[in-house]
């Protein structure tokens, strides 16, 4: 009887005891990408970038989808940045990762990417970013002027959600363009629709 108690413990101990890999479900690069965004783990996002990735997660924009409108019920066991198609952009700015921000940034991910709720990481990063993602943003081309479904921009959305550090980082780019304005000879007035 001892005996086999002691290995029914071995046994058990195997099963405890087992590579670190099988741990790790196996996933697509895409899913891991958003994993790596998700949860704040730069050097797998660079890794993944350097291995050529789909660098929006393997979404197609909503512009080129040519599928009918999705019943939201069979949309319930899929995770969140594929039921709202938020691309890793959106979902490093949400989660205040600047440094993934940049690396995905770098790695020419669509800043005019659009989500399910016509939402463009400009909007997101008004609301929840930081000065560095917008300032990222901005510098990458983001445009200023993309309005929400309630016709809002980023300056709006940033100041309804009190987020003074977006505010700042966006009236100090709307300064650098008047100023670049106001240096230069030409009659360049793009800076007045601010």
């Amino acid at each position: 009887m001892e005996n086999q108690n002691d290995d029914e413990e071995a046994a058990r101990r195997r099963e405890m005891e087992h590579d670190p890999w099988e741990v790790i479900p196996s996933t697509t690069n895409e899913e891991l990408l958003f994993l790596a965004c998700e949860h704040g783990v730069p050097g797998v996002v660079r890794v993944l970038i350097d291995e050529n990735v789909h660098i929006e997660g393997g979404l197609v924009p909503l512009s080129r989808r040519n599928f009918p409108v999705v019943d939201k019920k069979s949309l319930a066991g899929l995770p969140p940045h594929l039921r709202h198609q938020f691309s890793p952009l959106m979902v490093a700015i949400t989660k205040r990762f600047d440094c993934i921000v940049s690396l995905l940034i770098g790695g020419n991910a669509d800043v005019h990417w659009c989500d399910a709720k016509n939402d463009y990481p400009i909007h997101k990063c008004a609301e929840r970013g930081t000065h560095s993602s917008m300032k990222a943003l901005l510098d990458a081309g983001a445009n200023l002027h993309t309005n929400d479904v309630n016709r809002g921009t980023a300056l709006h959305r940033a100041c309804r959600a009190g987020n003074e550090a977006t505010v700042n980082a966006i009236l100090e780019h709307i300064t650098s363009l008047c100023q670049q304005s106001d240096a230069s000879d030409t009659d360049d007035d793009s800076w007045r629709q601010y």
